[in-house]
């Protein structure tokens, strides 16, 4: 029988943390009514108790548009939509390894509980 280490909840910190965009993948939605869904996985420069670094979803619809929340993502992370033409195809792996700046928000669930949830992302400044 496998024995395992029991590990805790780490709720990320809430602040401005450079993200890596690890996995794009299909989520399943909530609310049947809404359009289809990605989830995002990045892996932020916030670290660990542990000492690796800290993950962190970021939702957003399929829809690829100037005015997009996944438009926005696309454009945080280099990609000028001006080259994408549009009704053209465009490959989420273009996107993977790619980082931007995250904006991290402590919100309070109806249950009480507080989750930690990007609200918005930008193009990493240049130093």
């Amino acid at each position: 029988m496998p024995i395992i280490k029991k590990r805790g909840f780490e709720l990320h910190p809430a602040g401005i943390y450079e993200g890596r965009l690890v996995s794009v993948e299909e989520a399943e939605n909530i609310n049947p009514d809404w359009n289809p869904q990605f989830q995002c996985m990045f892996e932020t420069t916030g670290t660990s108790e542990h000492g690796g670094n800290l993950t962190i979803p970021f939702y957003t619809s399929q829809i690829l548009s100037d005015r997009s929340k996944f438009g926005a993502l696309v454009k945080a992370l280099g990609i000028d939509l001006n080259q994408v033409q549009n009704g053209g195809d465009f490959d989420t792996d273009e996107l993977l390894d790619r980082s931007c700046n995250l904006v991290i928000e402590h919100r309070e669930r109806d249950d009480g509980t507080t989750q930690a949830k990007v609200s918005s992302v930008s193009a990493k400044i240049p130093f």
